[in-house]
Formats: structure tokens, sequence, C-alpha cells
């Protein structure tokens, strides 16, 4: 049956129903960035009372793996001032909120944890080669990776995009996005994702584009999610 023509429900835009659509649509991205202040919390009240900055950053960032530290696998997840989780959680929320409902939960998860470990791993072997005593961390490695992720999927998949119709219907903008084929979207992250490397790579001094912004996490995150795309377009054709 066609539904060309068939005028869409209207339903007035609300807290509550806006409320309901994401966390209907993408619940883990929510935990996560909750977690994600949490975290912070902790890290700030840990180092303002227990822990010394020079111990916080050598056990739970990424420093250059002389002595490997756990900071390999907490590294992401952990922000220097609140700008910097900001920043990062906003990105991850829009992408998150892109990709989650249109690929298994655990796959979700698992791209996100991996891109983060490997953005850290990358960026501990440019300080190890490079002899620099620096330190990273932050999600902006795991945003990286999901984002290239996600634009693969909307490019080569042609997934659903999540935009509750009946709840921004009379938003023209929202409302067209949602009848557009989705590899515009892939390729507009693309070019995102380019941009903010070339960004990186601008201000690069070191084998692997090291910079002020860790962009060997940021290198080692994009291709983590690149090899990750890969895997999973495999393993879910079969």
């Amino acid at each position: 049956m066609s539904t060309e023509g068939v005028r869409i429900p209207y339903s007035p835009i609300s807290l509550q129903n806006v409320v309901h659509h994401f966390l209907r649509k993408s619940p883990i991205t929510i935990g996560i960035i909750f977690i994600l202040c949490i975290l912070y919390s902790v890290e700030t009240i840990l180092q303002f009372d227990y822990i010394s900055y020079n111990t916080w950053n050598y056990y739970f960032t990424a420093n250059d793996m002389r002595s490997p530290t756990p900071g390999i696998l907490t590294a992401a997840f952990f922000h220097i001032d609140i700008p910097h989780l900001l920043v990062n959680i906003s990105g991850f929320f829009i992408v998150g909120y892109l990709i989650e409902s249109n690929i298994s939960r655990p796959w979700f998860v698992t791209v996100i944890v991996l891109c983060g470990v490997g953005g850290a791993v990358f960026q501990s072997m440019d300080y190890a080669i490079t002899a620099n005593d620096g330190n990273a961390q932050g999600f902006s490695g795991a945003v990286r990776g999901l984002t290239v992720f996600t634009a693969l999927h909307y490019i080569f998949r042609n997934p659903t995009i999540p935009f509750q119709m009946n709840l921004f219907s009379r938003y023209t903008i929202i409302n067209s996005l949602t009848k557009t084929r989705t590899y515009t979207i892939g390729f507009v992250l693309l070019v995102i994702v380019g941009l903010s490397a070339a960004s990186d790579a601008h201000s690069s001094y070191s084998i692997f584009l090291q910079s002020n912004v860790a962009a060997s996490g940021h290198t080692g995150a994009l291709l983590a999610g690149i090899i990750l795309y890969i895997v999973y377009d495999q393993y879910t054709r079969k």
C-alpha cells in the first residue's frame, strides 16, 4: 500500500516527547554520556583531594609506554576540563544518535571501546617513539572512530534515519532530511572527519601526526573505526 500523499499525524513537541524519543533511540549513548560526566566528577575530586596531577597522568592517561599502565584502557574516558568534556559528549551525542538504533548494541559498544583504546595505544606509541613525556586523555578519539564508522554505514547500507516524523514534522529542514538518501549524511560525516584530520595534520610535528590535540590518538581511532566497519560489514552480511 502506497503511503504517498498520506498526512503524517502531528504530535506537538514537548519536553516529554523529546526525552522519550532520545531515550528510545539512543539509550546507550545517553548512558555513556552520563558515565563520562560521573567519571569527570570522580577524576576532579580525586585530583583535588587524594591523587596528585602527575600520579593521575601516569596511571590513567595515555603516556609513553615505558611503564605500561591502565591508562591505555582508561585514557579515552577521562577529560581535562569541562569544555573538553562538553565538546566530546556533544559530538558523541549526535553521532551516537545516528548510529545506535541502526546496528546491534553489542556492536555499538564494541566500536566505541575499541576506537577509544585504539586511539590511546596509537598515542602512546607516538610518545614512546618520539621520547615525548606527554600524556593524553579524552573521548574525542572514540568519537572520531565512531564517526567514520557511522559515515561508512550510511554510505554503504543506507539505513533508516532515526528522526521521528510525527515529532518533527513541522520543521521543514528536519522533515526534508528524513526523506534524503542517507548516503548524503555519510558523505557529510566524512567531510567533517576529513576537515578534523586536516586540522590535526596542520599542526603536526612527529611521525604519527602528533599535535597539541593528541592527533596521534585521533589517527589511531580513525583507523580503528575503518577496520571495525570492514569487519562489521563482512560479519553482518553473512
